[in-house]
């Protein structure tokens, strides 16, 4: 006996109908029945799904592209005022003015600057401790940063500016 293969097409326990093939030739024969309406909404959708996982996929590549961008300038800016803190640190204990006037912005008024030298004229050499507690950007080249100084007079929590100046951070006047 011959191997026989019975193919079935559609749900489980569900019998295929059966298929008259006078019915093409006699018109007057009852009508096959209509396709399932519902294969192609379904067909339709996939197209649509696609897009929506596609626009999905897009936007989630441009925020975690933005947010790696937002942290590595975030923490750019920190490391720069780090390394200004570092300096004034070092010209505090060398009782330097040039040194802490390097650390101050250029384009802040001459009286603030001169005022700033002269205060740590008058208190250095002393040993000078700071750490940044906050930093936030107020524009794309100001940030405002949260300092603790620590100072044998006395610790002060200040808040200072620094201004992006030809490569670095300056400390600068509040705006």
């Amino acid at each position: 006996m011959p191997p026989r293969l019975d193919w079935q097409v559609g749900p489980p326990g569900q019998r295929p109908e059966a298929f008259d093939p006078a019915a093409l030739i006699d018109p007057g024969a009852p009508a096959a029945p209509a396709p399932n309406s519902a294969e192609p909404r379904r067909r339709a959708r996939v197209p649509i799904i696609v897009a929506l996982y596609l626009m999905v996929l897009a936007a989630a590549a441009v925020i975690g592209f933005g947010l790696g961008r937002w942290s590595e300038l975030y923490s750019l800016a920190r490391g720069r005022v780090e390394n200004q803190l570092a300096i004034e640190r070092l010209a505090w204990r060398d009782a330097d003015v040039g040194l802490f006037a390097s650390t101050l912005d250029p384009g802040a008024p001459e009286a603030w600057r001169r005022r700033l030298a002269r205060d740590f004229a008058t208190l250095a050499p002393l040993p000078f401790a700071a750490r940044i507690d906050a930093i936030a950007f107020q524009t794309a080249s100001l940030v405002r940063v949260e300092v603790a100084v620590e100072f044998p007079l006395g610790d002060d929590d200040e808040v200072r500016y620094y201004r992006w100046v030809n490569g670095n951070w300056y400390r600068t006047l509040a705006p």
